[in-house]
């Protein structure tokens, strides 16, 4: 930060909030992307929420075993013991 040397704290104030600005434009950017088509972000989030039950259907049914639950039958995650 050399290039601040000898400055007062609003020109350190100035290039935080520059840096911050820089690195947040390409997730604001992406952000309204993803609200301006509702249907594909229901894609990506049903997407997401099938790849997340198969992995916590794994650790769950590990958990189960190793605790002694009973897994539940009707396939909604809660435990019967």
């Amino acid at each position: 930060m050399d290039e601040l040397a000898g400055q007062g704290y609003g020109a350190l104030k100035a290039a935080v909030v520059d840096a911050v600005v820089a690195f947040t434009e390409p997730l604001a950017r992406r952000t309204a992307e993803y609200l301006s088509d509702p249907v594909e972000m229901d894609k990506i989030l049903a997407d997401g929420a099938i790849r997340a039950r198969e992995v916590a259907s794994t650790t769950i049914t590990d958990v189960f075993d190793k605790v002694g639950f009973l897994p539940n039958l009707a396939g909604h995650g809660e435990a019967r013991g």
